[in-house]
């Protein structure tokens, strides 16, 4: 049986040392020996985000001690940009992607989203909602690697250098790809290496303006990335299921 993982986020940047004690957050004290009934010298798993999955010895009723640490699994090198979508659907987008393996999520105000998010303190209010959703669900899935909530995506937006952007849109003007092709596109170009992070476009069920597709078009340009137009078939997909699917394609060739 494997066991459960908990994540302590006040120790992130932290490398815990085999055989120290730390202390739980109250969160996780209150989880552990309250809801779950553990009691102290059950083993557990710890993460704090750096990709280390601590192994670890319950102390008295509040503290920990690491037994053993193992790299954590990998993850995909892979961004999702999504864009806003109704209240309680971007949730249940947070947690599919992270269980798909999804290292990044970047909000969107995309120009045809209904959800609208403008302003500083409305979307820092948001991205701290969902880094919670996300913070939940690195847990749930016993993930090792924290997920950020990266800042609004905009023409500015700061893009991995010679990364890939998948903008999943059926351009009128440009070829486009399915995931199949794509990969062989890939290939031929000698994008498959490494060092080399994806970053997936999802925009509304209204679709990606002319606009969006500019903005995405110059924050490739801008990182001296490519851009590629992707179909994901022939059936049709709804914005919060559309990004898991993506990154389902993608992790699937790339070798994940």
């Amino acid at each position: 049986m494997t066991l459960p993982l908990f994540f302590e986020s006040e120790l992130s940047g932290t490398d815990l040392q085999i055989s120290n004690t730390y202390k739980l957050s109250d969160y996780n004290k209150k989880h552990i020996f309250s809801a779950l009934r553990m009691k102290s010298t059950d083993s557990v798993y710890i993460a704090n985000g750096n990709g280390i999955r601590y192994t670890a010895e319950l102390v008295g009723s509040d503290s920990f001690t690491v037994t053993d640490c193992q790299p954590g699994p990998n993850q995909l090198p892979i961004t999702l940009i999504q864009s806003l979508i109704k209240d309680g659907r971007d949730q249940q987008v947070v947690e599919m992607c992270i269980e798909s393996g999804v290292s990044e999520i970047i909000p969107w105000q995309s120009e045809f989203a209904i959800k609208k998010s403008s302003g500083a303190d409305a979307q820092n209010k948001l991205r701290t909602k969902w880094q919670g959703w996300s913070n939940a669900s690195v847990e749930q899935c016993r993930r090792c690697n924290s997920v950020n909530i990266g800042t609004f995506f905009d023409g500015s937006t700061s893009l991995a250098d010679g990364s890939v952007v998948i903008i999943c849109d059926i351009s009128e003007t440009e070829k486009f790809y399915n995931f199949a092709e794509l990969a062989n596109v890939l290939r031929s170009e000698n994008l498959f290496s490494d060092a080399t992070h994806f970053y997936i476009s999802i925009g509304p069920e209204g679709g990606l303006s002319p606009r969006d597709i500019d903005l995405l078009k110059k924050s490739a340009a801008n990182s001296n990335s490519k851009y590629y137009f992707v179909t994901l078939g022939d059936a049709i997909y709804r914005s919060r299921t559309a990004g898991v699917v993506a990154i389902s394609k993608l992790a699937e060739i790339i070798g994940f």
